[in-house]
């Protein structure tokens, strides 16, 4: 057979073998979504965009769980109110952030940085929300994902037949029998074929049934 067939049938094993791992072995992304998702209202308010406007329920200014941390502040206050009584809301810690009705007011030690809020579509953030909006994300990932782990192992197959072929033409060299590294190469991809067909069929098949 000629090198260009072989590498088609190795790539061929390889695609299937790299297939095999990605359906038996990639995690599902719906059990993290889904906790990192609940996690959004036990720390933060349900927020409604109205006209690229945010506004939420919670009697205002809304002091959101710092986690712990001193001297940070992370404040909602969507009120029409003047920049001083947004800066006040910062007024005991030396670092803060309001999200404020129009802008975002960002405080660090002595510096002050006022940036316009992007404009964002009508929209209600809450745990339903985002959990719903990162379902539709996760199987794009996943596919993303596979598709990835596909080309990092036909790569990863090709550099091991490369530094095989170079293993078995030097470990011939040292024998009576002297093989070509084109011979070399045919012997280190029937024994990669060999070992992604075992590994394929331990994978898949054989779990499968189990």
């Amino acid at each position: 057979m000629s090198p260009v067939g072989m590498l088609v049938i190795v790539l061929g094993c390889g695609a299937l073998n790299s297939w095999g791992l990605v359906t038996r072995g990639l995690p599902p992304l719906a059990t993290p979504v889904g906790q990192f998702a609940a996690m959004y209202d036990s720390v933060l308010p349900e927020i409604t965009f109205r006209d690229g406007k945010p506004s939420i329920k919670e009697k205002q200014p809304y002091f959101v769980d710092a986690f712990g941390l001193k001297n940070l502040a992370l404040v909602i206050d969507t009120r029409e109110i003047s920049l001083a009584s947004l800066l006040n809301d910062l007024s005991k810690v030396k670092n803060g952030v309001v999200l404020a009705r129009e802008t975002v007011v960002v405080k660090v030690g002595t510096q002050i940085r006022i940036l316009p809020l992007p404009q964002i579509p009508d929209m209600v953030l809450n745990s339903s929300t985002i959990t719903q909006f990162l379902q539709k994300r996760s199987s794009q990932v996943t596919k993303s994902l596979a598709v990835l782990i596909i080309i990092y192992g036909l790569a990863a197959i090709l550099l091991q037949i490369l530094i095989l072929g170079l293993v078995f033409y030097y470990a011939s060299r040292l024998s009576s029998a002297s093989l070509t590294y084109g011979e070399s190469f045919r012997v280190a991809s029937v024994t990669m074929i060999l070992f992604m067909l075992s590994n394929f069929f331990i994978n898949v098949i054989l779990n499968g049934f189990i």
